[in-house]
C-alpha cells in the first residue's frame, strides 16, 4: 500500500514539474513593412517550492531577413535588467540569447503569467517564427547542494504580414480565432473554405455559401492557413490555434 501511494505521489510531482511554461505573447503578430513590433516573453508555473528558479538560460531564433532585433525592455522588477546578460541589437542577429542568475543563488518564486521582458523588432516583410531552442535552454532549481534542471513546455511565436490576397489587392485578414480552437468566419465572407497547416495538410474544407454556421472547431494546434474562394475573389490569411 505504501509503495502504491509513493508511486502515485511521484507521478503527480512529475506531472506538476512538466507543467512549466515559457511562451511568446501574442503568439501570432500581423505587421506592416517598416513597423516596429513588440512581443512579451512570459513565464508560468515557476512559483512552487519545487519549481522556483535560481538560474535561467534560453534562446529564441528568428529570420533576420524578416525581423531586425531592436532591443529588450520592460524587464520584470523580480528579475531586473541588471541581473540579465542578453544579446545586443543588430541587423545581423538571428538568435536572441539570454541568461539570468539569482544574485544570492537562492530560488526565486515567479508568479504565473510574469512577463520576464519584451522584445522589439523592425518588421521587413515576409514571415518568421520566434522559436525557442528547447534543447539548449536551461532552467535551474537548487535543492541543497543539487542543481535540478526543470523541464519546460515552450510556445513559439510567429510574425506575418497583416494582409490577405484579393485579386492582387491587399485587404485586412478577416479570419479570427474565438477562444482557443474556434475559427470564426465573418458575415459577408462567403465561398469555399479551406484550412491547411503549414505543410499543406487539409484540416477543413467546406462550402459556406449561405451557411449560417460561422464557427468551426479546429482541433489541430499551430499556425493555419485559411483560404476563402468564390467567383469574385480569393482571400487568404493565417490564424493561430493554441
Amino acid at each position: 500500500m505504501k509503495r502504491f501511494v509513493i508511486i502515485v505521489i511521484s507521478f503527480l510531482l512529475a506531472f506538476a514539474v512538466n507543467a512549466q511554461k515559457m511562451e511568446i505573447s501574442p503568439a501570432l503578430v500581423s505587421a506592416t513593412v517598416g513597423q516596429e513590433i513588440t512581443v512579451s516573453v512570459e513565464a508560468s508555473e515557476f512559483s512552487s517550492d519545487a519549481t522556483s528558479l535560481s538560474a535561467i538560460e534560453f534562446y529564441i531564433d528568428f529570420n533576420n531577413m524578416v525581423l531586425n532585433f531592436t532591443g529588450a525592455s520592460n524587464f520584470s522588477p523580480l528579475l531586473p535588467a541588471s541581473q540579465w546578460f542578453y544579446s545586443a541589437p543588430g541587423a545581423a542577429l538571428s538568435r536572441f540569447s539570454c541568461n539570468w542568475a539569482e544574485p544570492t543563488l537562492t530560488n526565486l518564486s515567479i508568479p504565473d503569467g510574469t512577463t520576464l521582458f519584451d522584445l522589439s523588432f523592425l518588421y521587413l516583410g515576409g514571415e518568421s517564427a520566434l522559436a525557442f531552442d528547447s534543447a539548449a535552454s536551461v532552467f535551474v532549481h537548487i535543492d541543497g547542494l543539487n542543481f535540478i534542471q526543470i523541464p519546460v513546455n515552450f510556445t513559439d511565436g510567429y510574425v506575418q504580414q497583416g494582409v490577405g490576397i484579393n485579386e492582387n489587392k491587399t485587404e485586412e485578414n478577416p479570419f479570427v480565432v474565438n477562444g482557443r480552437n474556434e475559427l470564426v468566419i465573418p458575415e459577408g465572407v462567403n465561398g469555399f473554405l479551406t484550412v491547411t497547416n503549414l505543410n499543406g495538410q487539409v484540416i477543413l474544407d467546406c462550402n459556406i455559401e449561405g451557411n449560417t454556421n460561422r464557427h468551426f472547431s479546429i482541433q489541430q494546434k499551430g499556425i493555419l492557413i485559411v483560404t476563402m474562394t468564390n467567383q469574385e475573389k480569393r482571400i487568404s490569411g493565417k490564424v493561430f490555434i493554441f
